[in-house]
């Protein structure tokens, strides 16, 4: 895979490098090989909104059983009835 094909593709998604690499490492070479810079930021930016979500929901269902997650600590924390 062309480096500059995943380099074109990262600036056209505008994330995080980290955000970056870790999309990145779960597409699929073969997929990465066959799409363009414009598919693989496509992509990368679906999947980024697609875990933005997952969080939420995640967040959202630990409220609801009487938990709340605490991002700086990465625990939950019960929340005091």
């Amino acid at each position: 895979m062309a480096n500059y094909k995943i380099k074109r593709a990262c600036a056209m998604a505008a994330m995080l490098p980290r955000a970056e690499e870790e999309i990145l490492a779960s597409i699929p070479q073969e997929l990465l090989d066959r799409l363009t810079s414009r598919e693989i930021a496509v992509v990368m930016r679906s999947l980024n909104a697609h875990w933005h979500k997952a969080c939420a929901w995640k967040e959202a269902d630990v409220a609801a059983e009487g938990y709340v997650w605490d991002r700086a600590s990465g625990k939950l924390r019960e929340i005091p009835l």
